[in-house]
C-alpha cells in the first residue's frame, strides 16, 4: 500500500463529495454541507485550514432513499444495515480503493470518506427536546465506548476492565435503538430539525424552515448546496462564526493514516 499525504486525502474527499452531490442532484435527493464543512465554505471558501474531513446532512426521507439508490463506481457505503461490524448510526461514503487507519477508533475497514448525517425532526417544546436528547445520549454512550480506543491517561487496570466490558457490549442493539429513537419525530411534519444520531446536541437544532430550500455556495472552487438558513444554522452551532478560534484550538480533530490499496 502507498501512504497518502493530507493534500491527497483532501483531493479524494472532495472527489467523493462531488460524486455524491451529482448523484443527489440527478436523483432528486436533498443534501447540504454541514458543520465544519459549511463553516469552511462560508469563512474560508473551502476547508478550514486545520480541518481534515467533510460532512454533509440529508433530511431523513432523502437519507433513506440515498441508502437504497446509491450506486457509484469506486464508492462504498458504510451503514449498520449494510455491515454487521459497522459502529456508527450515520453513513460514511468511502473510496473503496483506499484504506484508512485511525489512531483512536476501532477497526472497521473504511477508506478515505465523507460523513453523511441524517436530519431528523425534533419536538417543539424545550422540555421535550431535552428529554429526547437525554435518551439519545444515553444510547450513544455504549456506541462511543465500542467505537473508540482508550487513551494513555487510563490506568492499566481501568483499560482491562473497560476492554472486558467493551467485548460484551451488545453494540448492534444500541445502534439500532439510536436510529429508531432518532426517527420518532418525523422530519417533514416537525417544526424543528437537527442531527439526532450524533452531532452537537441542542446547538445544532434549528427551525425546520432553515432546511426548506437550498442555496449554492463555493467550497474549494466547486459549487455545492447549503441550507437556505445557513446563517442561522452556523450561529446556533458556533456563535460568531466568522471569528477565528484561538491559535491553540486550530488543530485537526482526527488522527489517521490513509493509503491506496
Amino acid at each position: 500500500m502507498r501512504e497518502l499525504n493530507i493534500e491527497q486525502v483532501k483531493e479524494i474527499q472532495l472527489s467523493i463529495l462531488q460524486k455524491v452531490a451529482d448523484f443527489c442532484d440527478n436523483n432528486d435527493v436533498s443534501y447540504f454541507l454541514a458543520a465544519g464543512t459549511m463553516l469552511g465554505a462560508v469563512r474560508h471558501k473551502g476547508y478550514i485550514p486545520w480541518d481534515d474531513d467533510i460532512d454533509i446532512i440529508v433530511p431523513r426521507p432523502d437519507f433513506e432513499r440515498l441508502l437504497k439508490l446509491f450506486d457509484v463506481d469506486n464508492l462504498s457505503l458504510g451503514y449498520p444495515s449494510l455491515s454487521s461490524n459497522y459502529l456508527y448510526p450515520f453513513l460514511k461514503i468511502s473510496d473503496n480503493r483506499t484504506y484508512l487507519k485511525e489512531e483512536f477508533t476501532s477497526e472497521m475497514n473504511i477508506g478515505v470518506h465523507i460523513d453523511v448525517f441524517p436530519l431528523d425532526g425534533f419536538p417543539e417544546e424545550d422540555k421535550l427536546i431535552d428529554c429526547h436528547l437525554k435518551k439519545l445520549k444515553s444510547l450513544r454512550k455504549p456506541i462511543l465506548f465500542k467505537a473508540f480506543k482508550f487513551g494513555n491517561s487510563l490506568s492499566s487496570y481501568k483499560k482491562t476492565v473497560l476492554s472486558v466490558a467493551k467485548f460484551f457490549t451488545p453494540i448492534n442493539y444500541y445502534i439500532k435503538k439510536t436510529i429508531k429513537t432518532a426517527k420518532l419525530y418525523d422530519f417533514e411534519s416537525s417544526k424543528n430539525a437537527g442531527i439526532a444520531v450524533w452531532g452537537y446536541g441542542k446547538r445544532e437544532i434549528c427551525p425546520r424552515s432553515v432546511f426548506d430550500d437550498s442555496v449554492i455556495i463555493t467550497f474549494e472552487k466547486r459549487r455545492f448546496k447549503a441550507p437556505i438558513g445557513y446563517k442561522q444554522y452556523l450561529e446556533n452551532l458556533y456563535g460568531d462564526y466568522m471569528q477565528l478560534p484561538s491559535k491553540n484550538e486550530r488543530k485537526p480533530k482526527h488522527s489517521f493514516k490513509a493509503f491506496y490499496k
